[in-house]
């Protein structure tokens, strides 16, 4: 009986990961990211006086690269918004603006990304001004991207392209636990 249920779960966890074709043919490198450790970065918590590092990541977190420009990236972030509020307690939750703007100072960026979540009643979610390299040390080209940290500041997953909540709850409850 416990074996059906390991493999049911490990079946549906397959079927549910959008990534599936690539992860199996091996040709992406954000793939090899997991199981790493969180490369440094430090990026600026938008509307704070505050930036947020590798070394101050205690919980597990949950990273999705947006742009403003993404029509996937805008459905994003409502979910963004909920999982950190169901979350919250247990886990951090952090839409980040990797490249984006990439040529203008932080300051400059935080402004633009600010207005965009203002004008789509999305101020209330957390969102991160990052440097360009973060996003290139995860080995991300594409928005979105979803890179889920577990204990020990290890990378549990990274996925290009938008996910339904219900699969990033469940990457989320794999690490809370």
């Amino acid at each position: 009986m416990l074996a059906a249920v390991v493999a049911t779960f490990f079946i549906v966890r397959a079927l549910n990961d959008p990534q599936r074709g690539f992860r199996e043919s091996g040709e992406y490198l954000i793939f090899d990211m997991e199981g790493r450790e969180v490369p440094p970065f430090e990026a600026k918590v938008v509307g704070e006086d505050r930036s947020l590092t590798r070394d101050s990541l205690e919980r597990p977190t949950v990273f999705v690269f947006f742009a403003t420009f993404c029509p996937h990236c805008k459905s994003m972030m409502p979910i963004v918004r909920e999982l950190s509020k169901t979350y919250g307690d247990r886990a951090d939750v952090w839409a980040v603006n990797g490249r984006e703007f990439g040529n203008m100072p932080t300051e400059q960026r935080e402004k633009q990304v600010a207005d965009w979540l203002a004008e789509n009643s999305w101020a209330d979610v957390p969102t991160l001004i990052a440097p360009t390299q973060m996003q290139s040390a995860f080995n991300l080209e594409a928005v979105p991207s979803v890179v889920v940290v577990g204990k020990g500041r290890k990378i549990h997953y990274v996925g290009l392209a938008a996910h339904e909540r219900s699969r990033l709850e469940s990457l989320l409850d794999e690490v809370v636990q």
